[in-house]
């Protein structure tokens, strides 16, 4: 028989009893015949072998399942401690479950009823060695050293067992640097009901302490940090504090209970006392200063009230037993002594938050205020501070600074450099006879103020006298602002510059230089008078107004523009001459240097005139003269007068009306080269009118509306 590849021999009808042997268990007289033919031929029986009971056989390997499912035994040999059995992955080395051929097994989990030995390796972040299971620092652990003795089975704090500071024997006998038990009970006997023990309570303990008693004020006793020790070695690290402010008799104590660093203060004697309670001493308020007493060790601080009157005299003292270390006092008073030399470190005087006080050692020499940050204070420098300051004399300093209000009294002065008011390089500042006064600068600029005006005065200055800079100025501000704001109607100037002397002919009254692309001079004028006014009733041979323009291109030299809406008749412009007798003044005058146009007008003007020229006193003079004395032969017109627009049907290039009328009804309209044009009244014929030959009269031959033409000077007329 022959089975095709993977085909299973159960599929030929054989039971499972031919699977659960092994094939070396049968007798090959036990196999039929085809089943005999498979296992003896070869590759016939590799056939047979690739599956069976859906285990997959191969060369080397024996495996069911596939990928995460997979689980095998593998006879493969790499010459390292290869895996023989895996389950849960098809790669043997991260199989989450194998076993090498050493025994090594790795799993993910693993449940065992029976006995683990184990001498090394790790187990929940402890490392296992042959006697001990110790944390990674080696500081804590279990030890299973047996020497004999009553060895440590449990240590924490130190990798020797023995030198841990707390550890457990196997005897049970514990030692540890501090414990807090808080509950439960000993040998069966509540803690509660435990006698006190000489060895543990401080209660019953001697001790000494370096804290260091203060009197804060007449309510209240402080302490600095320190030590208290007990005569078992146990020491407390306390912290500084105070009493509050007292109303009674309070004593101060350690209560462990409560804390190891505080104190505890309370008025109540029962309080302050008992197990584990330890008093420090007692506090008392009183009205000058608080008073303590202490209970042992340390210093009493005692109220100079509560010594009784002359209950200390001079005979129950010794010969210089009183020394300044033995003296801390807060007040003395009614003493008469000649004290001669006294030699101290420091001296100070404390008044409730304030203290006055000699240290010539110290940041401050002499210093008096506020304990701890005095407002006046001299350094051993010789350097001053103080809030403010009374000087009758003179004062004389190189440098230094000064805050708060300085004042000068009558007759006294402050200054640098100047010698006197406005005399010197400096300034000076004095009170004049109850007069201020002050003077700052030098000869060639020197600013005053009299106690009336301020004064500026220059005198040879080559540079500028008084320079304001505001390099940073920002949106909307000013650099120098004037203003008024009174309502008086009185003639007064809000701003006046004077060139006083008449020979300064190169000096300018007001210079502005713009390098912006603004305005130089903006006045806005609100009022209803005029926005700039100009006198110049001593400008004789020069100009009053000059506006100069090197550099302009599309610009206006000087623009005037009327924006108001109002109806009224007013003129934008007005040049006016009004003194009578300045015949030789030409009212406007205009020279154009260059070839282009010298008056351009641009009207929008509909009714009105664009050019309205009034003359009522003319006599021999003319209303309009265009006068030219070029010399050049090119071809142009002196007067151009035209309608550009061919609709402009009714339009009258040139309209000249004549009032005027001779004895003879003619009137004469207007000359050319001495030759007249004369209009008659049209019923008065030209044989009336006397002219020169060339003349011409309208409308005054005997044809009607005709032309005729003086062919002689007199009355000869011929008709055209």
């Amino acid at each position: 028989m022959v089975l095709a590849q993977h085909q299973n021999i159960l599929d030929q009808g054989y039971d499972n009893s031919l699977i659960r042997g092994g094939i070396n268990d049968f007798a090959q007289s036990d196999v039929p015949p085809g089943i005999n033919n498979a296992l003896t031929n070869g590759v016939e029986t590799k056939s047979f072998l690739d599956k069976i009971g859906g285990w997959t056989i191969t060369d080397t390997a024996l495996f069911s399942g596939a990928v995460s499912e997979r689980v095998g035994l593998d006879n493969t040999i790499t010459g390292a401690d290869d895996v023989r059995i895996y389950a849960g992955s098809e790669t043997l080395a991260s199989a989450p479950f194998r076993v090498t051929e050493s025994g090594a097994m790795t799993a993910t989990s693993a449940t065992i009823t029976g006995a683990i030995t184990a001498t090394s390796g790790a187990i929940g972040g402890f490392t296992i060695t042959s006697t001990a299971i110790k944390d990674a620092a080696g500081t804590f652990g279990l030890d299973s050293t047996v020497t004999g003795g009553d060895d440590i089975r449990l240590f924490i704090g130190n990798v020797t067992p023995s030198s841990a500071p707390f550890r457990v024997t196997e005897s049970g006998a514990t030692t540890a640097s501090s414990i807090t038990i808080t509950g439960g009970s000993i040998s069966s006997t509540p803690i509660s009901a435990i006698p006190n023990d000489t060895s543990t309570d401080i209660s019953l303990l001697e001790k000494t302490h370096d804290l260091v008693f203060s009197v804060t004020d007449a309510d209240t006793i402080a302490w600095a940090t320190g030590t208290i020790t007990y005569s078992n070695g146990r020491a407390f690290s306390i912290d500084a504090g105070n009493t509050g402010n007292m109303a009674a008799l309070t004593y101060i104590y350690l209560d462990t209970g409560a804390s190891s660093t505080v104190l505890q203060v309370t008025t109540t004697y029962s309080t302050a006392i008992g197990a584990n309670k330890s008093l420090l001493g007692t506090a008392q308020n009183n009205t000058v200063t608080a008073m303590f007493i202490p209970y042992g060790s340390g210093q009493p601080l005692i109220d100079g009230e509560n010594i009784g009157a002359l209950s200390i005299i001079a005979g129950n003292i010794a010969a210089t037993t009183i020394t300044a270390a033995k003296m801390n006092v807060s007040q003395l008073s009614a003493i008469v002594a000649d004290i001669g030399a006294i030699t101290a470190g420091s001296i100070s005087v404390v008044n409730g938050a304030n203290t006055i006080g000699l240290t010539p050692a110290g940041a401050n020499a002499i210093f008096s205020g506020t304990t701890g940050s005095p407002e006046f204070k001299v350094t051993p420098a010789g350097a001053l501070t103080a809030t403010s300051a009374t000087i009758s004399g003179a004062i004389t300093a190189t440098s230094g600074s000064i805050t708060g209000a300085f004042t000068v009294g009558t007759s006294g002065t402050f200054s640098s450099g100047q010698t006197a008011y406005a005399t010197g390089t400096g300034y000076w500042l004095e009170d004049n006879s109850g007069n201020p006064r002050v003077s700052i600068g030098k000869a060639e600029a020197l600013l005053t103020y009299d106690g009336t005006a301020f004064d500026l005065v220059g005198v040879n200055s080559t540079t500028a006298l008084m320079t304001v800079t505001a390099d940073t100025l920002a949106n909307g501000g000013t650099l120098l602002k004037l203003t008024s704001n009174s309502g008086d109607a009185f003639n007064r100037n809000i701003l006046e510059i004077v060139n006083d002397h008449v020979d300064a002919v190169g000096a300018r009254g007001l210079k502005i230089q713009q390098d912006a692309a603004a305005p130089a001079l903006e006045v806005d004028h609100n009022g209803n008078s005029k926005a700039l006014s100009l006198n110049c009733s001593g400008t004789t041979t020069d100009d009053c107004v000059s506006m100069v323009s090197t550099g302009a291109t599309t610009g206006s030299v000087a623009v005037f523009s009327d924006g108001s809406a109002d109806t009224g008749t007013r003129n934008c412009f007005e040049i006016i001459n009004s003194n009578a007798a300045a015949t030789g003044a030409t009212l406007m005058f205009l020279n154009q240097n260059s070839a282009g146009g010298v008056i351009d007008i641009n009207a929008e003007t509909t009714t009105a005139n664009v050019i309205d020229i009034t003359a009522t006193e003319l006599t021999t003079g003319s209303g309009i003269r265009v006068y030219s004395n070029s010399e050049l032969t090119d071809t142009r017109t002196l007067v151009d007068i035209i309608n550009d627009h061919a609709d402009s049907v009714n339009v009258t290039p040139l309209n000249i009306q004549q009032d005027a009328v001779t004895e003879t009804n003619f009137k004469k309209c207007a000359t050319f080269g001495g030759k007249t044009i004369f209009i008659s009244d049209g019923t008065t014929a030209e044989g009336n009118l006397t002219g020169v030959q060339g003349d011409i009269c309208l409308d005054g031959s005997t044809v009607a509306g005709g032309m005729a033409f003086c062919d002689a000077n007199g009355t000869n007329w011929t008709d055209m």
